[in-house]
């Protein structure tokens, strides 16, 4: 083959090789980019990421292998022309200048074989290049990768070691990988960037070449020199956009190895490798990154269906629970709460038993209450179970606390209190508490398809809760109804005296109510006759079996009665067995009661003295508990009062009939006696006047005075006898009004006209004040009058010499309001409503100086409220008084037109 057919070929075999690299790493990094972005898609990451990790590293690449054969290029094919051009011109003066001179001829060969020599090398470096291209691109093990290159470069490099150098976790430079240096040398690699040659390069971003160990005073040159016959050594750093990421490290036994083109293909392996390295990293970190995302969304999705399932779990024990709630939420009997539950629990947890027992205090013992084994229920009859301190029942009431067992020994049934013919191999046991106290045990045995954990007693837990709730509902439903029922008892007792006052028949009614809403045989009332100190027995509800009510009479010091020693001591006695008494709540047993129902009797107790007892009784034994001695000491208390309060009625009867009787007799008195008096009064008036006319003959003056204070006097008694009958009449109701339509005005003109002689007799200032016209009203015009004059009277009998008596009156819209107020002594404010009583006397002493009755004011008001309308004082002491009248306009008319209706009928 000739030289040119030699050039041709080789030149086509660099092409080929370039090429081939470019479509090798096109063909490489394309797969690995679709691979990346379908990976990162999957799992919602975002397309900046996928750029970043992926994409960009492509045209990197892409770009640098560009470079990297343009490099190439220059560096070889500058020389190769120049060298060609030289053979040429040589090859041309051969053929114009034919035997040139021998010296020439070797020049030629010189140059040839500098030429053929050059391409040699270049040819080497191109298949190491093309070699390791090959390695990175198929290649994406980081230690593999190295360990490949490493022994490429030393096959492609005589008489070279290489190894490759990276920071460790620790914080140090340590070799990882290594091709021809012994291992004693590479162990002491261990330095701090910036300490020692390597530390150097890693830190410098710069090269560092040794072509002469023996005259470098550094401690790794000189072992290594030792150890492997190093001469030469160099250390080029592994950069990436000026962040180092290893060294890669050369070494050889001969001097000045390491020339510039030798550099210079290696610094081009290194950035090469750099950036191969970078990527191998940044994959693996992709691929922890995406199998960390796998893990997780591998645990988030056992999570979510372990969540879901646990949700529909709930969802179905939610769905369960409330179809319970529902069904036992409507129940007012516990019976019917407690089927309903059986009915639907199973629903809820799958088991073989369930067993719900009542707690009885008094007795100590659970009551069988329902009892379930294999959805079918068993008959219990009242089964019970006593307390036990080691029983399972019992620890569980004791303490409140749910008990969950998955060992039950053999014992199991009898301490569940289930028949022993059925084995308990696992069970829980849950506390039913109300607001107040523990009322029972619920349990649950033998669970189908492996044991009871937590979660079971917690759904269990949350049932037996709203259980207790249902329960205290119930219980405060027919609390509640109780207490309807006993308050309506006692008001109806509390109404028996309103009905019939009489006691004999009150008494009657309260023992049938009693009887009836207790469900008693006999009720009797037996009260204290203090004149013979005996318990007399009175009209009752009673039986026959009542023994000692044979005897209508009980002596109160009887030592052999019931009735007396509860009389004497005032505490309740019952024969039967009571627990859960009320506070402070004392009663009287006896041993041995030789009874055959049962017997409660109360004392009759009011304002602490004791009037009687009342006796219950029934022919069942142990029938009355605490809630019927709760409810008879009621009834005897609010019995008492009333017994009482007939009794008052009684008396207080019989003091109105004698009132009656009194009052009737002294108006039959007062009209005789003003009739008899009346008589001589009026033959006495009439001599007095012949006398004073002297018809009978002349009179001197002393005569004229006597006559005339007889006159006075006369006329005085004949007022207070009027007087008197008004009283009477008003209390009798005898009094009648006869209303016309009339000016107050005028009646007050008329009053004050009568009155004119006496204030002037008195030095006392009248002054009559109507500051308006005032309508017509309807009033009885005597009676009227008859009020203006008792209240003149008043006013000028406690006005002193050179007072005044001032009347107004005013229209205040539906009102008249008459107003008289004098300038006297005044009246003390607590005698303000006494005034208006029969009798009264403002002065009370025996040295009183004025005189009258004291009925002059009680007329007025009764007169004054006949026709609607009210009177009132207002005064202080030594100011004088005021006294105020209003009169209603519409009641009167009314009032009037009411009686012309009458009359016209």
């Amino acid at each position: 083959m000739t030289f040119k057919q030699k050039l041709l070929f080789y030149l086509r075999l660099f092409g080929i090789c370039a090429f081939a690299a470019g479509v090798i790493s096109v063909l490489f990094w394309l797969p690995v980019y679709m691979v990346l972005r379908r990976t990162l898609e999957a799992h919602a990451v975002s397309m900046r990421v996928i750029a970043t990790y992926a994409g960009l590293e492509v045209l990197f690449v892409t770009m640098l292998l560009a470079v990297i054969i343009a490099v190439l290029a220059i560096v070889i094919f500058k020389p190769l022309g120049t060298m060609i051009g030289k053979m040429n011109t040589l090859l041309l003066d051969k053929s114009v200048h034919n035997g040139t001179c021998a010296k020439q001829k070797k020049t030629t060969e010189k140059y040839v074989n500098e030429l053929l020599r050059f391409f040699s090398d270049n040819q080497q470096q191109m298949q190491m290049l093309f070699s390791i291209s090959r390695i990175l691109m198929s290649s994406i093990d980081f230690d593999e990768l190295v360990s490949s290159v490493l022994a490429t470069i030393s096959r492609y490099f005589d008489d070279s070691y290489c190894c490759m150098i990276n920071m460790d976790t620790d914080g140090y430079l340590k070799v990882r990988s290594n091709h021809g240096f012994s291992v004693d040398s590479m162990r002491v690699i261990r330095y701090r960037p910036g300490e020692g040659i390597i530390g150097k390069a890693y830190t410098t971003l710069k090269p560092v070449i040794i072509n002469n160990t023996a005259q470098e005073g550094d401690g790794l040159t000189g072992l290594m020199r030792q150890r492997d016959k190093i001469e030469s050594l160099l250390f080029i750093p592994l950069n990436v956009e000026n962040q180092t990421i290893g060294l890669l490290g050369f070494g050889s036994r001969r001097l000045f190895y390491f020339t510039p083109q030798r550099i210079s293909s290696i610094t081009t392996v290194a950035d090469y490798l750099a950036v191969s390295l970078r990527n191998i990293r940044m994959y693996e970190q992709l691929q922890s990154f995406n199998r960390r995302l796998e893990s997780e969304v591998s645990s988030t999705t056992q999570e979510l269906t372990h969540t879901n399932t646990r949700l529909i779990k709930k969802v179905r024990e939610l769905k369960v629970l409330y179809d319970i709630l529902m069904a036992i939420s409507t129940k007012l009997d516990i019976n019917e709460v407690m089927n309903a539950m059986m009915d639907k629990i199973p629903d809820l947890i799958d088991a073989e038993l369930f067993h719900f027992l009542l707690a009885d205090r008094p007795s100590r013992s659970f009551v069988s209450s329902h009892l379930m084994i294999g959805q079918k229920m068993i008959p219990t009859n009242g089964l019970i179970v006593r307390y036990d301190e080691k029983n399972i029942l019992f620890n569980v009431f004791e303490s409140g606390k749910p008990l969950l067992s998955n060992e039950m020994g053999s014992s199991g049934s009898h301490e569940l209190g289930i028949p022993s013919s059925y084995s308990v191999k696992s069970m829980i046991c849950l506390p039913v508490r109300t607001q107040f106290e523990t009322v029972g045990i619920f349990c649950v045995g033998n669970k189908v398809g492996g044991n009871f954990n937590q979660d079971d007693v917690r759904v269990l837990h949350l049932l037996m809760s709203q259980l207790g709730e249902v329960i205290d509902n119930i219980s405060l439903y027919h609390e509640k109804e109780k207490r309807v029922a006993d308050l309506s008892m006692l008001q109806r007792i509390s109404t028996t005296i309103s009905s019939s006052p009489v006691l004999s028949i009150t008494l009657k009614n309260i023992t049938h109510i009693i009887a009836e809403s207790l469900r008693i045989d006999y009720c009797v009332f037996l009260l204290y006759d203090e004149a013979v100190g005996e318990l007399v027995t009175q009209v009752g509800f009673q039986d026959q079996a009542d023994a000692e009510m044979k005897h209508a009479r009980i002596y109160v010091n009887d030592q052999y009665s019931r009735s007396a020693r509860v009389f004497r001591e005032g505490k309740p006695f019952c024969s039967s067995s009571l627990h859960d008494l009320p506070d402070g709540q004392e009663i009287i047993t006896e041993e041995n009661v030789s009874t055959n129902g049962s017997l409660i009797i109360l004392p009759l107790k009011v304002e602490n003295q004791i009037i009687g007892v009342l006796r219950l009784g029934s022919k069942q034994k142990d029938y009355f508990n605490s809630d019927h001695l709760r409810l008879a000491n009621l009834i005897a208390d609010q019995s008492a009062i009333i017994i009482e309060n007939a009794k008052l009625y009684q008396r207080i009867r019989d003091a109105v009939h004698e009132l009656e009787q009194l009052n009737k007799m002294k108006n039959e008195f007062i009209a005789v006696i003003s009739h008899e008096l009346r008589t001589p009064i009026t033959t006495i008036s009439g001599f007095v006047n012949i006398l004073l006319k002297e018809e009978a003959g002349k009179l001197n003056t002393k005569q004229r005075r006597f006559l005339e204070i007889s006159e006075q006097s006369v006329k005085r008694l004949i007022e207070i006898l009027n007087d008197i009958l008004d009283v009477s009449r008003i209390e009798a109701g005898r009094i009648a009004l006869h209303l016309t339509s009339s000016t107050i005005a005028d009646l007050l003109k008329e009053t004050v006209k009568r009155f004119r002689r006496q204030c002037k007799l008195h030095k006392i200032k009248v002054e009559l004040n109507i500051p308006q016209p005032l309508p017509q009203v309807f009033v009885d015009q005597n009676r009227m009058l008859e009020v203006f004059k008792h209240m003149m009277q008043n006013c000028i009998k406690f006005t002193n010499s050179s007072g005044s008596i001032t009347i107004q009156a005013f229209d205040r819209g539906d009102f008249i309001q008459i107003e008289f107020k004098d300038t006297g002594i005044g009246i003390a404010q607590e005698n303000y409503e006494k005034i208006f009583d029969k009798f009264f006397q403002v002065d009370m002493t025996p040295a009183r100086r004025q005189g009258g009755t004291g009925l002059g004011l009680s007329i007025v008001r009764s007169i004054v409220e006949l026709h609607g309308g009210k009177i009132w004082v207002e005064s202080e002491l030594g100011k004088g008084s005021v006294f105020k009248i209003i009169l209603p306009k519409s009641r009167m008319k009314e009032r009037a037109h009411a009686e012309k209706d009458t009359h016209r009928r």
